[in-house]
């Protein structure tokens, strides 16, 4: 064949091939042998397979959810096709079903393959007796193979396990897929009720029996998806089961709105428009009496209720708190020792600074509360000098929520800070403090905690727990900031129960190093409307409309970046997620600016290489928590390595591919996720269309995350808006009130 004919074979060859590929990429459902499975997670059962498809003969990739594939068997395929930007063609499995051989070479391979000890010679000899129907009769009755004398009790009970397993699987799968749940969520499903040895038929009777029992037993299954797969399996909407679900549904959701606990008013009035049944109030409050005499899920005092885990928590912190009052402490904070200390700092200190350190120093547990430029970390390194200086033997514990604010504290100091996380040493195999109440902080000393603003309620209580008398604590915070987004208002309600000294630090010009920034802020709390004219580490960009504000802040990105900025140089925020200057679309519009997409860079899921990202949930195997902020250094083998700014481990963090809801992209980020965190400029957007949000702690928290300048994009309306607004959202909490009067 001479090199004309060979080229013209070829072009034919491809063009038959292309042919074949286009109609086979029309089918719903594909047929074929797993050649290869090139990846496969044990734990969420995602994996990427290639199959050997007969008609037309070529290899398919194909990625979906199954656990235990096995190479060599034949399934069937439903689902659809999909280009990856990457890899190409993908058959996505929606559903799938393993194909028994019928023909004895198939028959043979197969129980080769599926029972240990059992080669070739044996299998033939099976086959032989049992005919080309062999594996229907054992499927029907394992017990026939019990006629072989080679074959032991547990060789039956592995071919008999293994047809079992891949039967259920692929039927629930398939029937559960067709009630609206994703693949991925039902194989997740069956993996996590695998591995508690449930058996493979009983899984889905267990969930038609009870879908709601999914909401505490898979992770992010919520009410609402378990509603929905009860609907299909005619679970009557006026349900014990559904109305319990529903209770505790609006139970954990109030905590997402920093609420311990919830009036039984408020419960009966979200329970009947979540279910959207006519109920009386009666009924809602037998189901919670019910559920609070069962001691598992609530817990009551009166008429409010709360879940189990936050009743406690809230009476535990309580009672550590009147603990460490009663103590006595014999430190005393003399004008020498105060004035000795200001000749060491070179510093003349504000009337509240004093008063600040001798609280510190003479009591077991005091506050100290003010915002930018008040002095607050000086005051933290006088408390340590004087402290170190009289009882240089005791130990001294720095902490804080957040990694940042702890290097801050590490850095203004000269002492070792660390999280709380961190302080407590979290232990990710028991899922718990190494210390705590059976093992406190070693003592005697002292514990000064920074951003106490941001400590929940739980968090709060673990730390406390830890505490025992001998140790002196000290919280700084800003109470004029957005309250913790975990439920509670722990700062704000230690300093209303008026039983720990507190101290309100004042603006102080010249501790704050000139910035006007923390002078607006401060002018703020006063209820005055700041100036808004570019002054120092402020600027301003006036727009009176939302799409405006988006054309300036991603015209003021470009400048930065021009002038050599990176993005972890600059920080976005804004109040909410929706809208033109909404964090969804200014994520969207910032990336594209900064790391536009490139053929030639990695992607994996909505990310790509070098992307910045947020951590939105508390990984604590990983030690990362939600609001840590890094970067995308490495895409490999569907793993995500992120890069977490100031984590204790210097080691890339590594997400897996069904891990990815973990994260969201961070070139802009809303205001409460921005609690803790300090950056070098912030580009803050605000405009009338944010109308609900304006408060004046929401505008105070945005303003204060500015380390070097603010720029402001806003409508003057709005600024002035949010400064009037300084009513704080009720939590429905009864820390302050069991501090006066006790637990």
């Amino acid at each position: 064949m001479n090199f004309a004919n060979e080229v013209e074979e070829w072009e034919r060859e491809t063009t038959e091939k292309k042919i074949k590929l286009t109609e086979l990429k029309s089918r719903k459902e594909i047929i074929g042998v797993l050649d290869r499975i090139v990846f496969s997670s044990p734990k969420s059962g995602y994996c990427v397979l290639k199959i050997d498809h007969k008609n037309p003969a070529m290899l398919i990739t194909a990625v979906g959810y199954m656990s235990s594939p096995q190479e060599g068997s034949e399934y069937k395929f439903k689902g659809s096709w999909k280009e990856h930007p990457k890899y190409g063609e993908q058959f996505q499995i929606e559903e799938f079903e393993l194909l028994l051989p019928t023909n004895k070479t198939g028959i043979t391979k197969y129980l080769e393959n599926t029972i240990f000890g059992v080669g070739p010679v044996k299998a033939r000899l099976i086959v032989d007796e049992l005919g080309v129907n062999a594996l229907d009769q054992i499927k029907a009755d394992p017990g026939i193979l019990e006629q072989f004398n080679f074959i032991s009790e547990y060789q039956i009970n592995q071919v008999r396990d293994d047809l079992t397993h891949n039967s259920a699987q692929a039927d629930f799968i398939a029937s559960i897929c067709r009630r609206g749940v994703t693949p991925r969520l039902a194989s997740r499903i069956w993996v996590t009720y695998l591995t508690r040895k449930i058996a493979p038929d009983e899984i889905q009777k267990k969930i038609e029996e009870n879908p709601y029992i999914l909401i505490d037993d898979i992770d992010r299954i919520g009410f609402l998806t378990a509603d929905k797969i009860a609907r299909t399996v005619r679970i009557d909407k006026n349900s014990s089961f559904r109305i319990q679900a529903a209770i505790k549904h609006i139970l954990k959701e109030a905590t997402n709105e920093g609420h311990v606990y919830l009036p039984f008013a408020a419960i009966a009035k979200r329970t009947k428009k979540l279910l959207d049944i006519i109920i009386e109030d009666m009924t809602i409050a037998v189901m919670v009496k019910k559920m609070a005499d069962d001691m598992e899920l609530l817990n009551r005092e009166e008429n409010d209720v709360y879940l189990k885990e936050l009743h406690k928590a809230e009476n535990q912190l309580a009672d550590q708190l009147k603990m460490l009052l009663e103590a006595e402490d014999d430190l005393k904070a003399s004008d020498n020792i105060i004035n000795y200390e200001q000749k060491v700092q070179e510093i003349e200190y504000a009337p509240e600074q004093i008063e600040a350190l001798k609280k510190a120093i003479e009591n077991k547990v005091s506050i100290i509360t003010g915002g930018p430029g008040t002095g607050k970390t000086t005051v933290i390194r006088s408390i340590c000098n004087i402290y170190h200086r009289n009882l240089p033997e005791n130990e001294i514990y720095l902490a804080s929520p957040t990694g940042k604010a702890a290097k801050r504290m590490e850095e203004s100091t000269g002492r070792e800070a660390m999280t709380i996380h961190r302080l407590l040493r979290y232990n990710p195999n028991i899922e718990a403090f190494t210390f705590g109440y059976d093992d406190p902080l070693p003592g005697p000393g002292l514990l000064i905690v920074d951003e106490f603003s941001m400590c929940d309620l739980l968090l709060a209580r673990d730390l406390f727990a830890a505490v025992e008398q001998d140790l002196k604590v000290v919280l700084v915070g800003d109470v004029d900031q957005l309250p913790s987004v975990g439920p509670g208002s722990v700062l704000r309600d230690m300093i209303n129960s008026d039983t720990i000294p507190v101290t309100r630090l004042k603006y102080n010009y010249r501790q704050a190093n000139g910035s006007v920034v923390a002078r607006m802020a401060n002018e703020m709390t006063e209820g005055i409307v700041p100036e808004l004219k570019d002054d120092g580490d402020f600027k301003y960009t006036k727009v009176l409309a939302d799409d405006i504000a988006e054309q300036e802040t991603l015209s003021l990105i470009k400048q930065l970046v021009a002038n050599g900025k990176t993005v972890m140089d600059f920080q976005i925020l804004s109040p909410m997620r929706k809208g033109k200057s909404g964090v969804n679309n200014l994520n969207e519009k910032i990336r594209d600016i900064v790391n536009p997409k490139n053929d030639k860079k990695p992607e994996l899921g909505s990310y790509r290489l070098s992307d910045k990202v947020m951590v939105i949930q508390n990984d604590y195997q990983k030690g990362v928590f939600n609001g840590n902020i890094g970067k995308v250094v490495a895409i490999e083998k569907n793993n995500l390595f992120v890069d977490i700014l100031d984590n204790d481990d210097p080691e890339p963090v590594i997400f897996k591919a069904e891990e990815l809801d973990l994260l969201q992209l961070a070139y802009a980020t809303t205001i409460h996720k921005s609690q803790g965190s300090e950056f070098p400029i912030v580009i803050m957007a605000l405009t009338k269309s944010h109308f609900i949000m304006l408060k004046r702690n929401l505008l105070y928290t945005g303003m204060t995350r500015a380390k070097d300048k603010l720029i402001l994009v806003t409508d003057p309306w709005a600024v002035r808006k949010a400064v009037k607004d300084n009513k704080v959202e009720k939590r429905y909490s009864k820390l302050a009130e069991k501090l006066k009067r006790g637990v």
